[in-house]
C-alpha cells in the first residue's frame, strides 16, 4: 500500500512539473509575440513617416527614392514566428 501511495505521489509531482513547464512555454510564446508586435509596429511607424516624406518630394527626387530608402521589414519576424510556433506545437503534442 505504501508503494502505491509513493507511485501516486511521484505521478502527481510529474504532472505538476509538466503543467508548470507548459505554462512557462506559453508565457515565453506570449512574450515573443509581444516583441514581434512591437517590432512590426515600429517598422510600420517608420514606413509611414518614410511615405509621408516621399509624398512631399518633387518628381526627380522621387525617382529611386524607395530603392535608396526601402521600407523596413523585420526579416527575422518570419523565422522567429515560425520557429516559435513550431516549438509550441511540438511541446503541445509531446
Amino acid at each position: 500500500m505504501a508503494q502505491k501511495s509513493r507511485l501516486n505521489c511521484c505521478h502527481f509531482y510529474f504532472a505538476i512539473s509538466n503543467y508548470e513547464a507548459q505554462g512557462k512555454e506559453k508565457q515565453d510564446l506570449i512574450k515573443l509575440l509581444n516583441a514581434a508586435i512591437a517590432s512590426v509596429q515600429t517598422s510600420h511607424d517608420y514606413a509611414s513617416i518614410l511615405a509621408e516624406y516621399e509624398s512631399k518630394l518633387t518628381g526627380k527626387q522621387r525617382i529611386g527614392f524607395y530603392d535608396k530608402n526601402p521600407p523596413p521589414y523585420p526579416d527575422f519576424l518570419d523565422n522567429m514566428l515560425s520557429h516559435s510556433l513550431t516549438e509550441y506545437q511540438r511541446a503541445k503534442f509531446d
